[in-house]
């Protein structure tokens, strides 16, 4: 037989309606599957950071280009003010997760000497509130200087995601931010699926 199909509408402001199922001895559980309308996504999985002010990082010179940046002059990060940042095109969106492939000398990777990428490997996920994260920039080791630091990820108007990073001034020249234009996760979604049985 076709599946049932069950549409429910919590009215403003009232709990969410809770479904009870009994599946007859013998037969199949019944599967339901519910899924969040994308602005109730956006309001239950926005982390209170994502609502504060921040400052963005947009220069093209921060944007990663891994076998040889375009960039003639060294940039480095030391004057930055301590604060939370957000990549936008020209520069990139978001920090890579592995060191460049190529490090040790300057303008290889973007427009500075030693380009930021964070150590703990993972990006902050929409809905788990800001991760701990250690940042470091390779030169002559993968992880020469590190700076422990802060990420997390937000939903933006359109669905798609954006990553915060809690950024510091750094300690010498030449390091900076450099960011890559491409992100693992774009899309704000979340679907649950649930199995009710005897």
């Amino acid at each position: 037989q076709s599946p049932i199909e069950i549409t429910t509408t919590t009215p403003s402001g009232q709990s969410p309606i809770e479904i009870t199922t009994t599946t007859p001895s013998g037969q199949s559980p019944i599967e339901i599957t519910t899924t969040t309308p994308s602005d109730q996504i956006t309001v239950e999985m926005t982390n209170e950071q994502c609502l504060q002010s921040y400052s963005v990082m947009n220069e093209s010179w921060r944007k990663i280009m891994y076998g040889g940046s375009n960039e003639t002059t060294l940039k480095c990060d030391r004057s930055i003010p301590p604060g939370w940042y957000r990549f936008m095109e020209p520069a990139g969106v978001k920090l890579p997760l592995t060191p460049p492939e190529s490090y040790g000398w300057y303008l290889e990777t973007c427009g500075t000497a030693a380009s930021a990428w964070v150590q703990n490997g993972t990006d902050p996920v929409l809905g788990k509130g800001v991760m701990d994260i250690n940042i470091c920039f390779a030169f002559t080791s993968v992880c020469q200087w590190s700076i422990p630091s802060q990420a997390v990820a937000c939903p933006d108007s359109d669905g798609t995601l954006f990553y915060l990073y809690h950024l510091q001034p750094v300690e010498a020249c030449w390091l900076a931010y450099c960011a890559l234009e491409n992100m693992s996760s774009t899309t704000a979604t979340s679907t649950t699926t649930s199995t009710a049985s005897l």
